[in-house]
């Protein structure tokens, strides 16, 4: 069944589309379309709703009754579940940021809700930025990935890894292995390196390096 009437007064211009099924008691809605918005189910039955592509009959799939939504497959037990086919690895997932400046970056938020207030904090965040402005200079692409915690209700950076493979552990606002980070360097052909210091007045020293099969070693503590 098609309904149609005015949106919005008797006088206005504007006009909306309801269909209806009828369920085999009763009519129900199925579609709301108004010139500002288009609802599917609005009522909330229980009516899962897919769509199909050339080569896959599950290309897009909302579970209605598991609150579930699957891409390229029917979803199983998780909110949202991607499914591709390859021999190969395969890109099932590009978050872009088209910005052309330097410390453009994406992120990846994961957010935990506290009792009472109900409120939501982030708990984790994935960023992976530029590490300055890239242009048509190949030695300007270099990128960054970081990682970051909460504690105290305050998100702040943990681990980072810079252009060149190296790690940042700690405080690591900076992109290089300086006196206040712990740092880890694989740069070594055969074996590697690690540095660490102690607090802001740089008490502390701790470095290691080692290559194998060379006999040189280094230990300062």
């Amino acid at each position: 069944h098609l309904m149609l009437q005015n949106y919005g007064g008797s006088d206005d211009d504007q006009g909306r589309i309801f269909m209806y099924v009828n369920n085999g008691s009763s009519l129900r809605e199925r579609l709301d379309i108004t010139p500002v918005n288009i609802v599917v189910n609005e009522p909330g039955d229980n009516v899962d709703v897919r769509m199909e592509s050339t080569g896959n009959s599950n290309m897009f799939f909302l579970d209605a009754s598991e609150n579930q939504i699957g891409i390229g497959r029917a979803p199983s037990s998780v909110t949202l579940d991607v499914q591709t086919g390859s021999n190969g690895i395969v890109t099932a997932l590009r978050l872009r940021n088209t910005g052309q400046v330097a410390n453009s970056g994406v992120r990846q938020v994961f957010s935990l809700n506290r009792d009472g207030s109900n409120v939501d904090f982030e708990a984790a965040a994935i960023t992976v930025g530029k590490q300055q402005n890239w242009t048509t200079t190949a030695s300007t692409i270099d990128s960054f990935l970081a990682i970051s915690t909460i504690e105290n209700e305050s998100a702040a950076e943990r681990l980072r890894i810079i252009p060149g493979g190296q790690v940042v552990i700690g405080n690591t606002g900076s992109t290089v292995a300086n006196t206040s980070k712990c740092f880890i360097d694989p740069t070594t052909a055969e074996g590697g390196r690690f540095s660490a210091v102690g607090d802001a007045s740089s008490n502390g020293a701790l470095f290691l390096a080692a290559r194998y099969p060379q006999t040189t070693a280094t230990f300062l503590v």
